[in-house]
């Protein structure tokens, strides 16, 4: 648990499970977190399972204790904050910084169904949840021309992929629109700059 957290794996996750995250340290208990987050009671039970895994909280009884400098971080998090940031992990806010000093019109967490029309990659959708996430998906951060076209969408890449993170290159490869990943080191690179 300790060497999770001086590694930053909160970083990898969701803004759900990270927010989720912050619920558990608040209310130091599943139902409660999952009550506050309008959670179902099986999309809880898979974030407490992957926060588990990802030794940021031990599963005991109902209780999830985790590391006190962790739990006093997250509930000054929760306290601070009345919504949700616009950014989908905590380091995003560095890389759309590291984005905007190089490019006009650099947009957060854009949905990707209004700007790709869904005649055009619904042949990618072999499973049956693709198609469902494609109206929800969304890209770290999408950069646009003067008009507002895109031209190219960024990926923060915090930690592991996911065949959601598949999908979504799938996606915009198929409409041709470029995929640049940005992880932990073009953010060192660009703080020792």
């Amino acid at each position: 648990m300790q060497l999770a957290w001086e590694r930053d794996v909160y970083e990898t996750l969701s803004l759900i499970e990270f927010n989720c995250l912050v619920q558990l340290a608040i209310t130091g208990h599943m139902k409660k977190a999952q009550l506050a987050m309008g959670l179902s009671k099986d999309d809880a039970v898979k974030i407490m399972q992957k926060l588990h895994d990802l030794f940021l909280i031990r599963v005991e009884d109902r209780d999830f204790p985790m590391l006190p400098e962790l739990e006093r971080a997250l509930i000054s998090i929760g306290v601070k904050r009345r919504v949700g940031p616009v950014f989908g992990s905590p380091k995003a806010p560095d890389a759309y910084r590291i984005l905007k000093q190089k490019y006009m019109f650099v947009f957060p967490e854009i949905p990707l169904c209004p700007f790709i029309e869904k005649g055009a990659v619904e042949h990618l959708f072999s499973e049956p949840w693709h198609e469902r996430y494609f109206l929800t998906c969304r890209a770290d951060f999408v950069v646009c021309d003067f008009e507002g076209y895109p031209e190219f969408a960024v990926e923060y890449n915090g930690g592991q992929q996911t065949d959601r993170d598949e999908l979504n290159r799938r996606i915009l490869n198929e409409v041709g629109l470029p995929l640049r990943v940005m992880g932990r080191q073009d953010l060192q690179e660009a703080n020792d700059n």
